[in-house]
């Protein structure tokens, strides 16, 4: 896919309004609708969770 873009660079660039948590899990996950969006050919989707264990039994609501 390296000859669809020659000499080029894609920059993607996050703008922060409100971090509350995740905030790179959320950056990564925009990421790729938003090239998706602009007509960027991709080979692989990009997708990032994120994941908590509790010690205690409670509820966790996020």
């Amino acid at each position: 896919m390296l000859h669809l873009y020659p000499r080029s660079t894609i920059g993607i660039y996050v703008q922060v309004l409100q971090q509350d948590g995740a905030l790179l899990q959320a950056a990564i996950d925009v990421t790729t609708p938003a090239l998706i969006g602009t007509g960027v050919l991709i080979s692989d989707y990009i997708l990032s969770i994120s994941v908590g264990a509790l010690l205690t039994p409670s509820c966790l609501l996020s």
